[in-house]
C-alpha cells in the first residue's frame, strides 16, 4: 500500500526512527500490536512523533508482516525499515536504520523506542528543537537524577553513523553514547524517571503503563 503522509522537512533535516524489530519474546505475542487505548502500542509512540511534526521511519523485523499487515498501521508502510537479521540483537536494528539513511540527506536521526509508550511529547520536541539548532552535537535522554546514567531517546550526528555500523549484538546506543560525551536531558514529568522511560517488556508492564497513564490524565483533569 502506498504510503499517503507526507513528513515535514525540518530546516537540518533531522530523521527520526522507531525502534521496533524485537522478537517480543518476553511478552509472549508481538507487543507492537497490543492494545494501547484502542490503538496499537507502536501506533501510540508513531502519534507523539507526527505531533513533533515529523513522520518518522519505523525499524520492524520479527513481526514485519503481522505489523504491516495491521490496517491501523497500514498508513506507515511506506516508512518501514526491514531488519532481516534482527535476532541478532538491537545492533541490526541500528545498522539497518543507518544503512537506509545513508542514502538520504539527513545531517543526524533520533533513534526512539516502539516499547516506551509514556514518553513525553515536550521531550521528544526538545530533543528534536535542540538537534535542528546543533545537528552536529550528540544529545539523549538522562536515566538518573544526576544524568550519570542516559540512553535512548538519542540524537546521532551524521559524523557518528560510521561508528554506529559498527555495533554489534546488542551493543545498542547506550554503548556508543558513552564515548561521544552527550549532553544529558532530563524529562520534565509528574513521574519518576523510571515510571516515563517505562519500557514494555512483559504484559505486567503494559498493565503498570496503562495505570500510570490513567493516573497521569486523572491527575491533569482535577489539577492536583
Amino acid at each position: 500500500m502506498r504510503n499517503t503522509l507526507r513528513p515535514q522537512e525540518s530546516a537540518q533535516k533531522i530523521a527520526v526512527v522507531i525502534l521496533a524489530a524485537g522478537e517480543s519474546k518476553r511478552f509472549g505475542s508481538p507487543k507492537q500490536l497490543a492494545d494501547w487505548n484502542g490503538e496499537p502500542l507502536l501506533l501510540s509512540v508513531i502519534r507523539k512523533v507526527e505531533r513533533c511534526g515529523m513522520l518518522p521511519f519505523i525499524a520492524l523485523g520479527a513481526h514485519k508482516q503481522q505489523i504491516y499487515d495491521n490496517k491501523s498501521l497500514s498508513p506507515y508502510t511506506g516508512q518501514i525499515i526491514s531488519v532481516d537479521s534482527w535476532h541478532n540483537g538491537i545492533s541490526a536494528s541500528i545498522t539497518a536504520s543507518i544503512e537506509f539513511l545513508l542514502a538520504r540527506p539527513v545531517k543526524g536521526v533520533l533513534f526512539i523506542l516502539g516499547d516506551q509508550p509514556l514518553i513525553d511529547v515536550k521531550h521528544l520536541q526538545r530533543l528534536l528543537s535542540l538537534a535542528q539548532a546543533s545537528p552536529e552535537q550528540t544529545f539523549c535522554t538522562a536515566y538518573s537524577q544526576d544524568k550519570s546514567k542516559f540512553g535512548v531517546p538519542a540524537y546521532f550526528p551524521q559524523a557518528t553513523f560510521e561508528k554506529l555500523l559498527c555495533l554489534q549484538a546488542d551493543q545498542g546506543a547506550k554503548w556508543l553514547l558513552r564515548s561521544e560525551q552527550p549532553t544529558v536531558i532530563a524529562i520534565e514529568s509528574n513521574m519518576s524517571l523510571e515510571d516515563a522511560l517505562l519500557d514494555v517488556d512483559r504484559p505486567e508492564d503494559l498493565i503498570r503503563a496503562k495505570s500510570l497513564y490513567n493516573r497521569t490524565r486523572l491527575f491533569r483533569v482535577n489539577g492536583k
